[in-house]
């Protein structure tokens, strides 16, 4: 980093490098036949990377996160607050957001999983822009996030919605019993009111980290009840559960495709 750019708009200033996706990975996924997750999607020349090699037939999906479809690097990163938006890969342009949102679909282009949500730091603040620890909380709001700026402008049907967020990430990681409604299926359920509106900060969420970067944010859509294998844990947006209610599920690296 040169003398002097020490500002948070320089994280994003660093090469796309097509977000991660290279040649080499690509390549032995090919030749082992074995499926390829890239996580955190959020640039145009990744977008393109994954749908060439989707079309030569290489089983590799896209992951994405909320602040790659919500934030920019221009309004947050640019902004008076910028280290408290930093994070891996960085936010990027207005332009790369759009191209993440359209995204291909389909059977094996699912782009918008997002199934990998990133951490919830608490402290942000660092004398050097290096030492900025990275992460955004965005896992109790991301639902909403997606319904509201997706589902609500049109750029996801409701169907497509479920999809992205529920069904496919499941299929993806092997969760044999997670993802549909479904006889056999755990019956995680939640009950989603697309009239309730809120207002996002840091008193109206429950998240571990002591802020948000979506403060100010209202969103139309609200989860209003769920129920984790059958038991209720939220309550008309009450939430009911216990500590410890979960239980550990593991993945199976099951080869996907049509």
């Amino acid at each position: 980093m040169a003398a002097g750019e020490t500002a948070a708009i320089w994280h994003e200033r660093t090469p796309a490098r097509a977000g991660g996706v290279r040649h080499h990975p690509l390549l032995l996924a090919e030749i082992a036949g074995c499926p390829l997750l890239i996580f955190h999607v959020g640039n145009a020349a990744a977008v393109a990377a994954i749908a060439a090699a989707q079309a030569r037939g290489i089983d590799i999906t896209g992951e994405t996160c909320p602040q790659y479809l919500v934030l920019t690097a221009e309004e947050h990163l640019g902004g008076p607050d910028g280290n408290l938006f930093i994070c891996a890969p960085p936010l990027r342009s207005q332009a790369d957001q759009d191209a993440t949102w359209r995204a291909p679909g389909g059977r094996r282009a699912r782009r918008g999983q997002h199934g990998s949500l990133s951490v919830d730091p608490r402290g942000k603040s660092a004398a050097l822009l290096a030492d900025v620890p990275g992460g955004v909380p965005s896992i109790e709001a991301r639902l909403a996030l997606v319904h509201h700026f997706g589902v609500g402008r049109g750029l996801l049907s409701p169907a497509r919605w479920v999809e992205v967020c529920c069904t496919n990430p499941a299929q993806r990681m092997g969760l044999t019993h997670k993802g549909v409604l479904a006889p056999g299926y755990d019956a995680d359920i939640v009950i989603f009111d697309p009239a309730t509106r809120r207002a996002l900060g840091t008193d109206t969420l429950h998240e571990a980290a002591d802020w948000t970067p979506y403060a100010g944010v209202t969103v139309t859509g609200w989860p209003r009840t769920v129920l984790l294998c059958g038991d209720l844990v939220v309550d008309d947006h009450t939430f009911v559960g216990h500590a410890g209610a979960g239980r550990f599920v593991t993945r199976r690296h099951a080869r996907t495709g049509t």
